[in-house]
This record gives C-alpha cells, structure tokens and sequence, in this order.
C-alpha cells in the first residue's frame, strides 16, 4: 500500500474516532442528566459501568458495545413501562385519527439518553469496521 494511500485512510480513522469521542461525551452526559436520576440505585449499575468505560477511555472495545446493547434494553424496557397508546382524533372528524404512544415524563427522558446510546454504539461500531477495513485493504495490497 502507497504512503499517500495509508495517510488517508489513517486521517478518515482518526476523523471517525474524533466523532466517536465527542458522542461520548454526550452519551456521558445524557446517562448523568437522564438515566441516573431516573432509575433507583439498584437500576442504575449497567449505566456505572457504561460511565466508567467511557471516563477509562477504552471505548473501541466489543465489551463496551456489549454493556451500550444491555443497557439500551433495560432502557427501552423502562420507556415502555412508562408509554401507552392513545387514540388522536382529527380536529375537522373526531371520529377519525390515528392511535400514537404517549410517554411519561420518565420514559421521555429515558428515551432521550438511549437515542444518544445508540449513536454512540453506532459511531463505536464505524470506528471498528473502518479499522477492520483498513487492515483488509494492506492485507489486498501486499498479497
């Protein structure tokens, strides 16, 4: 592989870990604002643990993914504890409309900081294909 070639790709990798940073960052901040002062003590152990990983600065780990995945599902279990259908009707024809989830104040907050998870998780998992991608690409090169 030609030096220009592995400087470019090696610039892409830093720009999408700079990324993946910087949402870490607000993941961070959203399970501080959002999902500790939602949960009681004994709830909010998957969140400590994601805390930690983050603070540690071992983001690009499969067992950072891991603990995101598990704690986006106990979040998603808590926002549909606290969500229910309710039926819209039309202004112009009461009897029409459509049936949408309505969340408590809870779940919207819970649902706040998994969304912000889930881009984490998302810009983690970039971060690793392109260095997965990377290394096939020099393996191409030099077979």
């Amino acid at each position: 592989m030609d030096e220009e070639h592995i400087g470019i790709t090696r610039d892409r990798v830093a720009l999408l870990v700079e990324s993946a940073l910087g949402q870490a960052r607000v993941a961070h901040a959203a399970i501080l604002a959002w999902v500790e002062p939602e949960l009681p003590p004994a709830r909010r152990l998957g969140a400590g643990r994601v805390m930690k990983l983050i603070e540690s600065g071992r983001l690009f780990r499969s067992e950072v993914l891991d603990e995101i995945d598990a704690l986006n599902t106990q979040i998603a279990g808590e926002v549909a504890a606290g969500s229910r259908q309710a039926f819209r009707p039309h202004d112009s024809d009461p009897s029409h409309g459509h049936v949408e989830t309505v969340h408590d104040r809870r779940a919207m907050l819970l649902s706040r900081a998994g969304y912000q998870l889930r881009l984490l998780y998302m810009a983690i998992t970039t971060v690793l294909d392109a260095v997965e991608a990377e290394r096939l690409t020099a393996k191409l090169y030099s077979d």
